[in-house]
């Protein structure tokens, strides 16, 4: 464990906890209890005491974000009624939008790691000598990879610095890389393209004995993360992905426009992609107008990607039938309380 570093005039530093576990996680896996060590996860972050607003702060929507996706019935839960749970080797590949401080990547990480070691330990073999095969080959598969990105030089610098502090044994710096994003329809051009190529598609078992066919994702398609790789070089580097995630990045109309372009952007090179964003309120009809932009973005685009189609029929027919879906943007009410102060927030998905 790294020794804890003080506060001074340039950074302020805060311990965050990992949502809590449901113990059918340990039930069903054979997971004995005293190896889980705690429920949470506590790990910590470094903030800048000046610099971008993201460097400065972690932001409430974080812990929302955090609670929304882990917690029992969460979109990265095994227990997710919309999630294979008949393949144990399900990968999610996650980018985040606006990381600031990783507080969100560091904490996903931390909390899908530990419950992907639980897992290959209950799993593990013993030979005859009493020798762990799991462990004796010194390989972790983790249970997500991350992109976190963000766009002001001493946030990335911020950043990477708090991924590399964490604990080794957590595999924190195994699984998230840090890149520079800025918004946008391009999002982010060929150098963005091949970091994402390099992070998620370069990794995989070797020696995986599932077939590919009976792995698939909650969109009922193979999970990226151990499809063929011939395939993947042929491939838009963003059908890589499974998820896009985002906290409190809706600041006013001068974020909408930046946001909206990059969110359908993504949505239209990888239609089959989860997005969810945890947002405030802050000024009047922001998340409504925002509801709006991405719909209206998404729509145009699919109707000239249909009308301008190379592709082969089956992306063809899935452009066509989000057309025909009316493809929309979710918006749920959140309430959160913070010691004596209550939120509300919303998630946009």
């Amino acid at each position: 464990m790294p020794v804890p570093e003080q506060n001074s005039n340039k950074f302020l530093w805060e311990t965050y906890e990992t949502p809590c576990w449901s113990n059918n996680d340990i039930q069903q896996n054979a997971i004995d209890p005293k190896e889980d060590s705690t429920s949470n996860h506590n790990f910590t972050i470094r903030h800048l005491k000046q610099g971008g607003t993201g460097a400065r702060k972690t932001w409430e929507a974080s812990e929302i974000l955090l609670n929304h996706l882990l917690c029992e019935g969460g979109p990265l839960r095994d227990d997710n009624e919309n999630t294979s749970s008949s393949c144990d080797d399900q990968i999610y590949n996650i980018m985040e939008l606006g990381g600031g401080a990783g507080c969100v990547a560091v904490g996903l990480a931390t909390a899908l790691n530990h419950e992907a070691c639980q897992r290959q330990r209950s799993g593990s073999q013993t030979t005859s000598n009493g020798t762990d095969t799991s462990q004796s080959t010194g390989i972790f598969y983790p249970k997500a990879r991350i992109i976190c990105t963000d766009n002001d030089k001493a946030t990335i610098k911020n950043l990477r610095h708090n991924i590399a502090r964490q604990p080794t044994d957590r595999n924190v710096s195994k699984t998230v890389r840090v890149a520079s994003l800025g918004w946008g329809d391009n999002v982010g051009g060929l150098d963005f393209d091949r970091a994402i190529r390099d992070h998620f598609q370069k990794r995989r078992r070797k020696d995986h004995s599932v077939p590919v066919e009976t792995c698939v994702s909650s969109a009922n398609t193979p999970n990226p993360g151990i499809v063929n790789m011939a395939a993947k070089e042929e491939i838009d580097p963003l059908r890589l992905l499974t998820h896009v995630i985002a906290s409190d990045v809706l600041y006013g109309v001068d974020a909408l426009e930046p946001l909206s372009s990059v969110i359908s952007a993504i949505k239209l090179r990888n239609p089959e992609i989860t997005i969810i964003l945890a947002v405030r309120e802050r000024s009047p009809n922001a998340v409504a107008n925002l509801k709006a932009c991405i719909e209206e973005k998404v729509l145009r685009g699919l109707e000239l990607q249909v009308e301008h189609s190379e592709s082969d029929q089956q992306e063809r027919t899935l452009n066509e039938n989000l057309l025909s879906d009316n493809f929309s943007v979710s918006v749920k009410n959140v309430t959160h309380a913070f010691e004596d102060t209550t939120m509300n927030f919303q998630m946009v998905e």
